[in-house]
């Protein structure tokens, strides 16, 4: 299927970035679209802000646009679906802020369609309905979450990736992880999700620590791409959890990658959440062949280990002490709350310390 058959309209905002647009992006899709009239906004940095979301918005909301093709990764589609809604805002003179503190008013909004092409594996943000935005001044995130936030159009194309830094590649890949993760220790797990978290762990263990010597292997970046789908799709349902809470202040105040953020507890977090389970860890452990739930936090740690977490945790935070300070931001309820077993302060701190 080629782009010109899925895309509406002739008045199109591709959203992607100054590097996207470096690499060919912006002609590639103008060759594409031949007869289409292209707004190019490629601005989008990491971890988009509230206000620079805002500014795009009211920038490009006297334009009717047909469809935003989207274009690059996680930061970069959460971008493009916060436009799709937040332009109908800044047209009645009000900041996206209104959907952060009423997302229900979204079931309103018509927004604009849009079609997401991921560059990275990572987020799986091309098949959730969340985008996430960060208010800098206050160190905090924020999510829009709405199922009018699916794009209408995925392009998985691994081909894509193969550009992609090693490093970016850990990070993001680790992320993925993690969500395949969160889901199958949500209270919102079910054995749908389940089947899509256990594919994705499988395929991102089978090619994650491949890639830093192979990046440009078409094969294992199609498991990445795959693996980031398919956890996409499972915490599209089940939502994040604890290591995505411990992860955002991280984050906010030490400018970590987010991938890496929310990777570093897993082994700590599987062992805690193991003193409850209720037979779906043990499962997910047998699935993917090991003996045990001890075995797969094991495994766990030195896969870790081989992608030189710990060194890259010590780049962005000197000590235990100065994270163990921060431990009443990192305990987030309406994160932890969604954790199979119930997370305390004092226990939250202990996972942080191991």
């Amino acid at each position: 299927m080629q782009l010109s058959e899925i895309t509406v309209g002739n008045q199109v905002l591709l959203v992607t970035t100054e590097g996207a647009r470096s690499r060919g992006t912006v002609s590639k899709i103008s060759e594409l679209l031949p007869a289409t009239n292209i707004e190019v906004l490629d601005e989008i940095e990491p971890n988009p802000e509230i206000e620079h979301v805002d500014r795009f918005c009211s920038y490009l909301s006297g334009k009717p646009f047909d469809q935003i093709i989207a274009v690059g990764g996680g930061s970069t589609l959460d971008t493009a679906k916060a436009l799709s809604v937040g332009l109908e805002a800044a047209r009645q003179g009000q900041s996206i802020r209104k959907y952060l503190r009423d997302s229900r008013l979204l079931s309103f909004v018509k927004p604009v369609s849009m079609i997401a092409i991921p560059t990275t594996s990572g987020t799986g943000s091309e098949v959730t309905p969340f985008a996430t935005l960060w208010d800098k001044e206050e160190n905090e995130k924020h999510s829009l979450s709405s199922p009018v936030l699916y794009p209408g159009t995925a392009i998985i194309d691994p081909s894509l990736m193969l550009s992609l830094p090693v490093e970016t590649t850990i990070f993001t890949g680790l992320d993925a992880l993690s969500h395949a993760f969160e889901s199958v220790w949500s209270r919102r797990c079910i054995p749908l999700t389940m089947s899509f978290a256990v594919r994705a762990i499988r395929l991102v263990f089978d090619a994650l620590t491949l890639l830093e010597e192979n990046p440009n292997s078409v094969l294992l970046r199609e498991k990445m791409a795959e693996g980031s789908m398919l956890s996409g799709l499972a915490i599209a349902h089940t939502r994040t959890a604890v290591c995505h809470a411990i992860s955002y202040p991280i984050t906010s105040h030490f400018g970590m990658p987010h991938g890496l953020a929310c990777s570093f507890t897993h082994p700590s977090v599987l062992r805690f959440n193991s003193q409850v389970d209720d037979g779906r860890l043990k499962e997910v452990a047998h699935q993917l062949q090991f003996s045990s739930t001890k075995a797969l936090a094991e495994y766990l740690e030195k896969f870790l280990s081989k992608l030189k977490i710990t060194q890259n945790l010590r780049d962005y935070i000197p000590n235990r002490s100065i994270l163990l300070e921060l431990t009443s931001e990192l305990f987030q309820p309406g994160r932890a709350d969604k954790n199979m077993r119930n997370v305390s302060v004092e226990e939250m701190q202990r996972i942080i310390s191991e």
